[in-house]
């Protein structure tokens, strides 16, 4: 399905195609059809049970939000380290541009 399907497309694909599983249809991911659930009245389904895949995809996107919040965390921590050594980098760096200076003037007197 393209990013730009909208809700309203989706709330029609599902409406006339009850058994589609809307996993399949957003993601492509597991069976195009759901298990029938209850019995058909009046041709309207009573329900349907989602694909057992979906529970488990939402537990897979769980652990990988965890991992991706943690390495984000990592990350920050690293680039603050960096920008601090930067700074003090810098510093230093300015500090010997100066001294290096003072001893140039000192040679020429």
């Amino acid at each position: 399905m393209n990013e730009n399907t909208t809700i309203g497309t989706v709330r029609n694909i599902l409406h006339a195609f009850p058994r589609i599983n809307i996993a399949w249809l957003i993601d492509g991911e597991g069976d195009m059809f759901v298990e029938k659930q209850g019995k058909m009245l009046n041709d309207e389904p009573i329900g349907y049970h989602v694909n057992n895949n979906y529970k488990d995809i939402c537990e897979d996107l769980r652990a990988d939000n965890k991992d991706l919040r943690e390495e984000n965390k990592r990350l920050r921590d690293t680039v603050l380290d960096l920008m601090h050594k930067n700074e003090r980098l810098m510093i230093e760096n300015a500090q010997l541009q100066a001294k290096s200076q003072k001893e140039s003037k000192q040679e020429i007197l």
